[in-house]
C-alpha cells in the first residue's frame, strides 16, 4: 500500500506509527537518495548528463551541483527521474521478494500463496502524470481485494474499488492491520510518478490548505511565499483526493 501526502502533511508521521506497530514500511525517497550516492550505473548516467561535478574526487555527490540543475526546470527533475525512478521500482520489489521467502515458510510447515505471483518479472514502464489524466484512479489489484474489504468494513463505508471518493480511516485502523500483511510504501510524489501502479491501493495523508502552510514555515523556517512556492511544485490536494483509495485526516 502507497502512503502518501503533500509536503507538511505528517506522512513521515504515520510511518513511523505503523512501523511502531511492527509493519514493514519502504521509504521511496531515502531510497533514491542511496541509489543516487552508491549505484554505479546512476552515477555514470547522473555524471553524463549533469555534468562531471555532479561527483566529487573521491565519488561523493556534490549536492549542490544536483540541486542547481534541478532548479533549471521540471524538464530538468523529469531527466533525473528517468535515471533515478527505475531503480527505486527495482528496489522496491527486491524488498517484496524478501517478504515472499519470509512468508514462503511459516512455522507449522504452511506454505502461504506467494506474492510474487502477482508481480511482473520485471518492473513495469511507468507512467508519468504528464501521460494521465489527473483524475485518473488506478484500479486496486485482485491481490487486496480481501485487504480492502476489510478496511473499508472498518470504516462503516462500501466496497472501497467502486467508490470516486477515498474511504476516511484512523492510523489506528491501517495500523492495526495483522502484521507481516502489508507492506507500506512512503512516496511524496506517488501519483506524479506512476508509483500508483506499483502498489495495489494508495492512502493519502491529508491536511488543510492552512495547516500545509503552517507547518512548512514552521520546520524549513521559510516565509509564506517560500512555503507556498514549495507547496506548488506538487500535484494538487485536489487532484490526490481524485487518485486515493483511502484518506487519513492528519490535522
Amino acid at each position: 500500500m502507497g502512503i502518501t501526502g503533500g509536503i507538511g502533511s505528517g506522512k513521515s508521521y504515520v510511518c513511523r506509527q505503523l512501523e511502531a506497530a511492527g509493519h514493514p514500511v519502504f521509504y521511496c525517497d531515502a531510497e533514491a537518495k542511496h541509489i543516487i550516492r552508491h549505484h554505479p550505473q546512476v552515477q555514470a548516467a547522473l555524471t553524463e548528463l549533469v555534468g562531471p561535478g555532479v561527483y566529487d574526487a573521491q565519488g561523493q555527490l556534490v549536492k549542490a551541483e544536483l540541486a542547481a540543475y534541478l532548479c533549471r526546470g521540471k524538464a530538468y527533475a523529469a531527466r533525473v527521474d528517468a535515471i533515478v525512478h527505475p531503480r527505486v521500482a527495482e528496489a522496491f520489489y527486491q524488498r517484496v521478494a524478501r517478504l515472499e521467502q519470509q512468508l514462503a515458510a511459516p512455522e507449522g510447515g504452511q506454505t502461504n500463496p506467494p506474492l510474487a505471483d502477482a508481480l511482473p518479472e520485471t518492473v513495469p514502464a511507468l507512467q508519468p502524470l504528464a501521460n494521465v489524466a489527473s483524475d485518473s484512479k488506478v484500479s486496486p489489484r485482485a491481490l487486496s481485494a480481501e485487504l480492502l474489504n476489510v478496511l473499508t468494513d472498518r470504516s462503516g463505508r462500501t466496497d472501497a474499488s467502486a467508490c470516486s471518493l477515498p474511504v476516511e480511516l484512523t492510523i489506528e485502523q491501517l495500523a492495526s492491520l495483522p502484521v507481516g500483511s502489508v507492506l507500506f510504501m512512503e512516496c511524496a510524489l506517488l501519483y506524479e510518478s506512476g508509483f500508483d501502479c506499483l502498489v495495489d491501493a494508495s492512502v493519502l495523508v491529508h491536511v488543510s490548505a492552512q495547516t500545509q502552510l503552517r507547518r512548512l514555515m514552521a520546520r524549513d523556517g521559510l516565509n509564506r511565499e517560500q512555503a507556498q512556492a514549495w507547496i506548488d511544485l506538487q500535484l494538487s490536494e485536489t487532484a490526490k483526493l481524485q487518485r486515493a483509495h483511502f484518506l487519513i485526516h492528519n490535522e
